[in-house]
């Protein structure tokens, strides 16, 4: 999908892009409230399905985690015919254990097996036998690669191109970006977050060899739950033992003497302007609204 449509607008907008030549088209949905899902489902009238994930984002406008987990599983409920059907099918990862008990008994694809070769800052993955050498950060970008393939075999696309497609993506628009600065190594990772992808990033991030240090921005769009995890965030980065500088409101709202907190990127802007910051490798990663790859324009990193 071109940037996020996947709204009410932005669903639209991709199907009035098909052209006659198209033969396949892969729509975006996404939801901040439940029924959200079933009505773009109505106006997309998707033929297959794929839930990546769930997660806690958006948990302050939807009302918390289950509520969240009943608008994403709307999708298996629209897309799915009745049992002895041919129709609709789920591309389902069967190493997601709640996402594999909610589908029983539905028309499902599974996932083909794959896992992670130890690597630095871009990921290897073995997929069906398969070695594919991406330009991808993060160990849990596995599930993704497990998809592409997988849904690229079942419309029977040859395994040497889709090979080719994956290790040929160039991530952009701060999404698992690896930049390169005069001084450090940057994985910029700052299009957005929520609490599962910023303690999967932490976790992959620690694996990666040489000086390392972590600029964490606020999560969004989280509400009463706000504060409950960006406290699980600040936990982890304390086992992690990696030097962290935290950024933005609720981050700073936690402060403690033994971390580093900003109120905001200007205020981590002149911090770093009086560090001499070289020969390491910097995790930033933040929700969209924190905008943390403009600390890059300072050329403070």
């Amino acid at each position: 999908s071109p940037a996020s449509f996947n709204n009410h607008i932005g669903v639209p907008l991709s199907i009035l892009s098909i052209k006659p030549e198209h033969e396949v088209a892969v729509i975006e949905m996404g939801d901040n409230h439940e029924g959200e899902i079933t009505a773009l489902c109505e106006i997309a009238k998707p033929t297959h399905g794929l839930i990546t994930n769930i997660g806690h984002d958006h948990i302050g406008m939807s009302g918390g985690y289950e509520a969240n987990v009943r608008s994403k599983l709307e999708f298996y409920k629209y897309i799915t015919p009745p049992l002895g059907e041919k129709g609709p099918i789920n591309f389902l990862n069967d190493k997601d254990e709640m996402l594999v008990k909610e589908s029983s008994g539905l028309n499902n694809v599974l996932y083909v097996s794959g896992e992670v070769l130890p690597g630095t800052d871009k990921q290897t993955f073995v997929v069906d036998g398969t070695e594919i050498k991406t330009n991808l950060f993060g160990e849990f970008n596995l599930d993704n690669i497990r998809a592409a393939f997988t849904i690229g075999k079942y419309f029977e696309v040859d395994t040497e191109k889709i090979k080719k497609a994956l290790e040929s993506f160039e991530p952009k628009s701060n999404r698992s970006q690896i930049k390169k600065t005069d001084k450090n190594a940057v994985v910029l990772d700052a299009y957005n977050a929520n609490p599962e992808s910023m303690a999967l990033a932490i976790k992959s991030f620690e694996k990666m060899d040489g000086e390392k240090m972590m600029i964490l921005g606020d999560m969004f769009e989280l509400g009463q739950f706000a504060e409950e995890e960006h406290r699980k965030i600040i936990q982890i980065v304390e086992k992690a033992n990696i030097e962290t500088l935290f950024v933005g409101s609720e981050f700073k709202k936690l402060e403690n003497e033994a971390l580093k907190f900003f109120e905001n990127r200007e205020d981590l802007a002149s911090y770093l302007k009086n560090k001499n910051i070289e020969n390491k490798t910097i995790l930033i990663k933040g929700s969209r609204g924190m905008a943390l790859e403009k600390i890059l324009e300072e050329n403070v990193l």
